[in-house]
C-alpha cells in the first residue's frame, strides 16, 4: 500500500493553512513536494510545527533562509517517535459527532483537555483525537454490556429459564491502609518498596486458592477469584501475611457476581461494588457483600454482618459482613 499523499487544497486543509500558506512553505524551500506536487503526512508534519513556529515569533522568511543555507534542518521529524504529531483528519469536530454519536461539545473538550485552545465545530478533528473517540466507545460498550448481561440474566430468571450459578466468580480489591500518607512522608522510594514487598505476598496466596492478580494498582491489588469462599480464604491470609511482614494493614473488598472480561482486564458493576467495599473496609478487615457470603458455603470461614451500608456511587444499601476464620 503506497504511503497517503494529498493536492495542495487537501493538504492546507489538513495542516490548518490556508492554500497561499502551504504554498509560501514551497517556495520559501522549507517544503519540497513529491513528484505530482503530492504532500504526504511527513510534510503535514513538518507544515504544522511550522506554524507553531511562526506563532511563537520565529520569521518564516529567516526560517526557510536558515533552511536552504544548511543551519536549520527539520529532517528529525522523519523519525518515527515524532509520527505522534497527527496532522489533521478528513472531518470536523461536528461531521465526527454527527458520525459517531459523540456529543461535539465532548469532542472538542478533547483539544482543550490536551492544552490546546479550544476548538470550533467546523475545526477539522487531528487523527491522533480520532483515537480519544473510539475510546470512548470502548467504555461506552463495556458498561453497555455489563448492563445488558445483567438485564437478561434477571429476565431469564423471572422467565424460569435461567438459574444464577451458585458460585458466581468474585473481584478482590486489597489497599494498604495509609498508603498516601506513607508516599508524602518518605517520597515515592518508599512506596516502591512496599509494593515489592506486597507483591510476593499476594501472588503466592491468590494462586494458592485458585485466584489471579489481574492489575496492580497504586495502593495494592485487584484478584480475581472463581470460587468466592476461597477468594475470601485468601484475602483473611494475606491481611494476616501482611501484618507479619511488618507492612502497614491491609484491608479488603469482595463482592461476587458476572463480569465482563476484555484485554486481560475484568470490568462492570461487580468490580465497582468490590472495589467501594474495600473502601469501607477498616485496618485489617475483609468486608464483603451478601452475594459472597451466599456463594461460600462449606468455606472454612465465618461471617458477621456490619449491617446495610450505603456506598459511594452504589444505589441504596448493601448487606455487609466482615469475615474471620473459623475457629
Amino acid at each position: 500500500m503506497g504511503v497517503e499523499a494529498y493536492d495542495l487544497t487537501e493538504a492546507a486543509k489538513r495542516s490548518g493553512l490556508s492554500i497561499d500558506e502551504l504554498a509560501q512553505l514551497v517556495e520559501l524551500g522549507i517544503l519540497t513536494p513529491d513528484a505530482g506536487q503530492r504532500f504526504t503526512p511527513r510534510h503535514l508534519r513538518r507544515a504544522g510545527l511550522v506554524k507553531n513556529l511562526t506563532e511563537a515569533g520565529i520569521p518564516l522568511e529567516g526560517l526557510g533562509a536558515a533552511i536552504r543555507g544548511g543551519q536549520v534542518s527539520l529532517d528529525f521529524l522523519e523519525a518515527p517517535a515524532f509520527e505522534r504529531f497527527s496532522a489533521l483528519g478528513g472531518e470536523t469536530f461536528a461531521e465526527a459527532a454527527e458520525r459517531t454519536g459523540v456529543p461535539v461539545e465532548l469532542l472538542l473538550f478533547i483539544r482543550e483537555a490536551a492544552g490546546s485552545v479550544s476548538p470550533l465545530p467546523d475545526d477539522r478533528v487531528r487523527d491522533a483525537e480520532l483515537a480519544v473517540i473510539a475510546m470512548y466507545h470502548l467504555q461506552q460498550t463495556r458498561a453497555w454490556t455489563a448492563d445488558i448481561i445483567e438485564v437478561l440474566v434477571m429476565m431469564l430468571a423471572a422467565a424460569g429459564l435461567h438459574t444464577r450459578v451458585d458460585h458466581p466468580p468474585a473481584m478482590c480489591f486489597l489497599d494498604i491502609t495509609g498508603f498516601t500518607r506513607l508516599t508524602q512522608e518518605y517520597g515515592d522510594a518508599a512506596a516502591a518498596r512496599l509494593a515489592e514487598q506486597l507483591g510476593p505476598i499476594v501472588q503466592r496466596t491468590s494462586v494458592r486458592y485458585g485466584g489471579r492478580p489481574v492489575k496492580w494498582l497504586g495502593d495494592g491489588v485487584m484478584v480475581y477469584f472463581p470460587n468466592p469462599g476461597l477468594g475470601v480464604t485468601a484475602a483473611l491470609e494475606m491481611v494476616v501475611s501482611v501484618a507479619e511482614a511488618g507492612l502497614p494493614p491491609a484491608h479488603v473488598g469482595l463482592h461476587a457476581g458476572p463480569l465482563i472480561f476484555q484485554e486481560g482486564d475484568y470490568y462492570g458493576q461487580t468490580v465497582n461494588i468490590a472495589s467501594r467495599i474495600a473502601d469501607y473496609a477498616q485496618a485489617g478487615e475483609v468486608i464483603v457483600s451478601q452475594a459472597v457470603v451466599d456463594a461460600s458455603a462449606g468455606a472454612a470461614v465465618t461471617f458477621r454482618e456490619v449491617g446495610p451500608v450505603e456506598l459511594k456511587g452504589v444505589a441504596g444499601a448493601m448487606r455487609l459482613h466482615a469475615a474471620s476464620r473459623r475457629g
